[in-house]
């Protein structure tokens, strides 16, 4: 897809893409606004452990490390939650707080980010600074009971030992001892130096265990000012940059999905087909006379269109001129009988004697743009035995255009168009008019355009943008193809303005302009001028250049 199309993709859902943003931005910034705000309190909490002299620094941080994360799971568990809760006198639930509170140990240190989150910002402090005082308060309780199941051995000596001083000690005061008593408080000595030397120990051991941990509140809890949560710029933001993403890949995605001819370009990317050009969209097309541009604004854009296809279709018949085209679509309502009668008063304003012949005998509707009854017309003229053509063709207020109608709807279509008859009036068509111009059924579905692309001289395809599905008119094209007659191009109907480029923008206030001024009555010069025109396109013609 090249950069031009991604532009016409734009172009065209432009309102999708902008509807996008604005509705999730809107949506997010509703919803944003009215929920409840959020604040975080966080407290830091140190862990330090004694270091250990015979262990290896690489050994000793992995310790610490497992050590703090080991605390970060434990500060969430039920005990310190339930107390937590009582102490505050919280109406929470320990899984209800366990939601609220965030416990963050950080890599490589020993510290622990303890957070919560709570529509009450001193709420919030409080229950932090709180969780964190259990938890230590918990910790120290528990490691006084482990040293004191460490030192238990050592303190039963320690009173064994006292006992046993202390009776030698009386033993020492009393006269007349024996020998065997006098043996016993040899060991006296012995037993106060043994002694001093568990007290010793135990208190060096005591100092060790009580400093192997250490918990600490490095940095406590303040009262949040801002709240973390229910950010209303940041997510309309971010909502509105998502409904871009998604509308605009939605929009891609439509284009991508849909295989109708929009643009001239895909004309020639389907059928291969040239273009012989393209008509604008009308805001109003109206119905009946009103669709006859060329006749009611001719210095209108879509008028000018009109007289760009009739001039592409002369430099398309140079080489073979011709004076019977046919003019047809894939499907119904595609703007054929349109085209067909703008494209006659174009030629006819050009100085050409055109007959529009209407052979679309099921869906007629050349009669009602010009305003002329449908009693007698093509099908009176196959009935006939030697008609007077000239009685049947209606004149219009265009002077060098005559009209045909399609006449009674026949039961049979396709008999009537492939019959000789047939032939015979197309060729006598043709020795009263410079170009004829037959509008007839869709070709897709129905044999009758089918059977009258064999009698005329070309054939001109009507492609709806927009509408007009690639494979449907692909049909159409391979339909038609194989005849002796020509499909001298396409013509692009209902086109956007602005994807006919810079032309139709550019010169739509031009030609509003030169509308305006048409208005007033033509000079006596400007009469001359017109009437000597067409008298030397009358010579031209004379001399053999056919449209």
């Amino acid at each position: 897809m090249e950069l031009r199309r991604y532009w016409a993709v734009l172009r065209r859902w432009w309102w999708l893409i902008v509807l996008g943003p604005v509705v999730a931005g809107g949506i997010s910034y509703a919803i944003t606004n009215g929920t409840e705000r959020v604040y975080r309190a966080t407290t830091t909490v140190f862990v330090r452990e004694a270091a250990n002299p015979s262990a290896v620094e690489y050994e000793a941080i992995l310790g610490s490390q497992r050590l703090t994360e080991t605390y970060a799971e434990l500060i969430e568990k039920r005990p310190v939650l339930e107390q937590v809760i009582a102490e505050l006198d919280l109406p929470s639930s320990p899984s209800e707080l366990e939601h609220m509170i965030s416990v963050n140990p950080h890599s490589r240190t020993p510290l622990i980010e303890l957070s919560v989150e709570h529509a009450d910002p001193a709420l919030a402090r409080d229950i932090a600074n709180k969780t964190a005082e259990v938890f230590i308060a918990v910790q120290q309780e528990q490691r006084e009971t482990q040293i004191r199941g460490a030192l238990g051995t050592v303190e039963v000596q320690l009173e064994a030992t006292s006992a046993r001083i202390s009776e030698l000690e009386e033993l020492q005061a009393t006269e007349g001892l024996s020998a065997d008593e006098r043996d016993k408080l040899r060991n006296l000595r012995d037993l106060q130096i043994d002694y001093r030397v568990l007290i010793a120990q135990y208190s060096l051991q005591r100092t060790q265990l009580q400093a192997a941990m250490a918990i600490t509140v490095e940095e406590p809890a303040l009262l949040p000012s801002s709240p973390v949560k229910s950010e209303v710029r940041q997510n309309t933001i971010l909502a509105a940059v998502l409904g871009l993403v998604v509308m605009g890949g939605l929009a891609f995605a439509i284009d991508y999905l849909d295989d109708t001819i929009k643009t001239t370009e895909d004309v020639g990317r389907v059928t291969g087909l040239p273009t012989l050009g393209h008509i604008i969209r009308a805001r109003n097309e109206g119905e009946g006379k009103s669709k006859l541009i060329s006749e009611l604004h001719p210095r209108s854009p879509l008028a000018e269109s009109y007289r760009v296809v009739c001039t592409n279709l002369r430099f398309a018949t140079l080489d073979k001129p011709i004076q019977t085209l046919l003019v047809t679509s894939a499907n119904p309502l595609e703007g054929k009988s349109t085209i067909l009668a703008n494209l006659a008063i174009a030629l006819a304003q050009m100085g050409r004697q055109v007959i529009a012949v209407d052979t679309d005998f099921r869906r007629p509707a050349l009669h009602g743009f010009f305003g002329v009854p449908n009693n007698l017309g093509v099908t009176n003229l196959l009935l006939a035995q030697d008609p007077d053509i000239d009685g049947f063709l209606q004149p219009t207020q265009v002077e060098g255009l005559k009209l045909l109608p399609s006449g009674p709807l026949p039961p049979n279509p396709s008999e009537l168009l492939g019959s000789a008859r047939m032939d015979y009036l197309a060729q006598r068509l043709k020795d009263k008019a410079d170009l004829v111009l037959f509008d007839s059924t869709p070709a897709l579905g129905i044999a009758d355009a089918t059977i009258l692309s064999t009698k005329v001289d070309g054939i001109i395809l009507i492609a709806d943008s927009g509408h007009t599905r690639s494979q449907a008119f692909k049909r159409v094209k391979e339909a038609l193809a194989p005849g002796a007659t020509p499909i001298l191009g396409v013509v692009v109907n209902r086109l956007a303005a602005h994807a006919g480029g810079y032309y139709y923008p550019y010169h739509y206030q031009y030609y509003q302009e030169a509308d305006h001024s048409q208005r007033r009555p033509k000079s006596r010069l400007s009469r001359l001028l017109s009437q000597a025109l067409k008298r030397q396109h009358k010579g031209d013609k004379s001399g053999g250049a056919e449209a």
